[in-house]
């Protein structure tokens, strides 16, 4: 019974005097409650700097990887532009050689300019199934 007494004499009676002292007392922030907000606000920036700096180290590597990638089909269409250039001057020496005929020309031209792009649509292809692999070995 002593022990309620006690507590019933720390807490004090509202009154209308002390009504409004009462209620800026209960919303008083108290100095724990601080303590946590500030540690929690702390805790999501590094959150949030830990996945910027994540999202940057991906996006980095993925536009390197895809720099890289087209580059090596630029470089298979080089060599197809290369290896055209070549065997077009060739079918024209021959021309101009007496070796094969204007028909004949025609006709070699035809299927080495569908064998150009052949190998430059295998090139689009190859292209856009690496990058797809790539595409998806990245989040976000």
């Amino acid at each position: 019974m002593a022990k309620e007494t006690k507590k019933a004499a720390t807490e004090v009676a509202t009154t209308e005097d002390n009504v409004m002292e009462q209620i800026k007392s209960g919303n008083m922030l108290k100095e724990s409650n601080v303590q946590a907000a500030i540690a929690e606000i702390e805790k999501q920036k590094d959150e949030k700097q830990k996945k910027e700096a994540m999202d940057m180290i991906c996006r980095a590597k993925y536009l390197n990887n895809k720099a890289l990638l087209e580059l090596r089909a630029r470089r298979r269409e080089e060599k197809n532009n290369k290896e055209y250039l070549t065997e077009t001057k060739n079918i024209l020496d021959e021309v101009l050689g007496g070796k094969i005929t204007p028909i004949e020309y025609k006709k070699k031209c035809e299927d080495l300019r569908e064998e150009f792009r052949k190998k430059n649509r295998e090139s689009d292809k190859q292209l856009s199934e690496e990058m797809q692999e790539l595409r998806e070995s990245f989040e976000g």
